[in-house]
């Protein structure tokens, strides 16, 4: 169970995330909770959207409270001025069946920012394996996107360091999140 402390609208919507793929227009019930069982059809849209808001919540707390040390210097920090701009913006979190497209992923085209999680069939068993259910695939995934809010020139970076970098960043997202 995900437990989200933000305002989490139907669909489900929030400042920094969007459902974008089938189905997203999943509604809150009487006590405005979003409660599916695992065998609905809505569990892993659910599912990936929460554990992905819930990382956004964490990251959310981090960088007010390292605003609020900023004040105390005359120039505002570019990686706030990046995270408050994001809020115009949500990324959109798509959920794919399709076996032929990489297992999970972060894409940023032009001014759009998405989220990819797809199902693959297992190597061993050949049994479905899907991604939006896994918390640290959802959670390092997500970590890229926070990276490339924070600092946008190290999404297309050709340097090796650069690359590892946002590797070792989507890691330790799902290391700091658990």
């Amino acid at each position: 169970m995900t437990i989200i402390l933000s305002n989490i609208k139907d669909g489900p919507k929030s400042n920094n995330l969007i459902l974008a793929s089938y189905p997203n227009n999943i509604k809150k019930n009487a006590e405005h909770d979003f409660l599916v069982t695992k065998e609905s059809k809505d569990f892993g849209s659910l599912n990936a959207f929460g554990t992905a808001s819930a990382v956004f919540e964490m990251v959310e707390k981090d960088m007010n409270y390292f605003n609020e040390k900023i004040k105390l210097f005359k120039d505002r920090s570019e990686a706030w001025d990046n995270w408050q701009e994001a809020h115009e913006n949500p990324i959109a979190v798509f959920i794919f069946q399709d076996v032929r497209k990489p297992k999970a992923q972060y894409i940023r085209r032009d001014t759009r920012k998405q989220l990819h999680f797809h199902s693959f069939r297992s190597k061993c068993d050949k049994t479905m394996v899907h991604t939006c259910l896994f918390f640290d695939v959802i959670a390092h995934e997500t970590g890229h996107a926070i990276l490339d809010i924070v600092r946008p020139d190290y999404y297309s970076s050709t340097n090796r360091q650069t690359k590892g970098l946002h590797e070792s960043f989507g890691d330790f997202t799902v290391l700091f999140t658990i």
